[in-house]
């Protein structure tokens, strides 16, 4: 019992948009298509909330990557998908981990990934 190490954390998950309107409502390693305002109003704000560091949000310590690919379109009508993270899944994206999470928001805890999450990579 150190106050310096973790004893038990509240994990969010599955960062980010795992399922949406193409999801197939399953554990899932396709890939998530969601439009720019659904990802911006429905997905990242809860994500957001316990994410962001304290006084920006809950402050927590980690956050669980999803199995799929996210696709982020303009509208539900323009798929197929472009841009450089197409096809990566979440847990290997590293403008979603690295550039959101990290430097945006500025996480500064741990993510882990779900069961074969990083198998499946």
């Amino acid at each position: 019992n150190h106050s310096a190490y973790l004893q038990a954390v509240a994990t969010p998950k599955h960062f980010d948009a795992y399922g949406g309107a193409t999801s197939p409502g399953r554990r899932s390693i396709t890939e998530v298509v969601v439009s720019w305002q659904d990802w911006h109003e429905t997905f990242l704000p809860a994500f957001f909330a316990v994410l962001a560091p304290p006084g920006a949000g809950a402050g927590a310590a980690s956050a669980m990557c999803s199995y799929n690919s996210l696709c982020v379109v303009d509208s539900y009508a323009d798929p197929p998908c472009p841009g450089p993270s197409h096809g990566v899944p979440a847990c290997a994206d590293g403008a979603l981990l690295s550039g959101l999470l990290r430097e945006q928001w500025k996480f500064d805890g741990y993510v882990i990934g779900d069961a074969e999450a990083i198998r499946f990579i």
